[in-house]
C-alpha cells in the first residue's frame, strides 16, 4: 500500500517568484554592506571593489523591489509579500534616517497579524516560511553599521502604526 501524504507544489504566483528574487536580492545587500563594514577602517585597493559590489547590491535590490510592487495581489496568501517588500523599500530609503527602526520595530509587534497567511495548508507554510526569512533579513539589515548613527529601537509595540495603517490597508 502506498500513502504518499505530500501535499503538493504550494501554489506560485508571479507574487510569490518574485518574492524568491527579493529574498536572494535582499540577503545579497546585507552581505555586501557587512563585507564593507568589515574593511571600512582598512584603506586598501580592495576597499574599492567592496565599495562597488555594495552600491550595486543595493542598486539591484532597488530595482528589483520596484517590479513586484507594479503587480496585482490577486491571491490573499500574497498580501503579506506585498507588505513586506514595501516595508523594505521605505526602510531602504535614506532621506529619514531614524526611519529603518522605526519601521522595523513596528514590523515585530505587528509581524504575526500583518506579515503572516493565517490557514495551516501548504500555501500558507509555503509563504510564511518566506516571510520568516525575510524577518531575519530586515533584522540582519538594521542591524549593520550603517544604522548605528539611529537611536536605539524603543519596546515593541503592538498595535500598527499610524503611518503604516493606510498601505497596509491597501493590500
Amino acid at each position: 500500500m502506498n500513502m504518499d501524504f505530500t501535499f503538493g507544489p504550494a501554489r506560485e504566483t508571479a507574487w510569490s517568484q518574485g518574492f524568491s528574487i527579493f529574498l536572494s536580492h535582499l540577503a545579497d545587500h546585507v552581505e555586501a554592506e557587512r563585507d564593507i563594514a568589515d574593511v571600512r577602517d582598512n584603506w586598501d585597493g580592495a576597499l574599492s571593489l567592496w565599495t562597488r559590489d555594495r552600491n550595486a547590491a543595493k542598486t539591484r535590490l532597488k530595482k528589483i523591489i520596484t517590479a513586484p510592487r507594479a503587480l496585482p495581489v490577486k491571491l490573499v496568501e500574497d498580501r503579506p509579500l506585498s507588505r513586506i517588500v514595501i516595508l523594505a523599500d521605505r526602510m531602504l530609503d535614506e532621506l529619514e534616517p531614524e526611519l529603518p527602526r522605526h519601521l522595523h520595530r513596528d514590523m515585530k509587534g505587528s509581524f504575526f497579524r500583518q506579515y503572516q497567511v493565517t490557514g495551516f495548508g501548504p500555501v500558507a507554510q509555503h509563504r510564511n516560511a518566506r516571510l520568516i526569512h525575510a524577518r531575519h533579513l530586515l533584522d540582519a539589515m538594521v542591524a549593520l553599521p550603517f544604522y548605528d548613527h539611529l537611536p536605539a529601537a524603543e519596546p515593541v509595540q503592538e498595535d500598527v502604526p499610524d503611518d503604516l495603517e493606510p498601505l497596509l490597508s491597501a493590500f
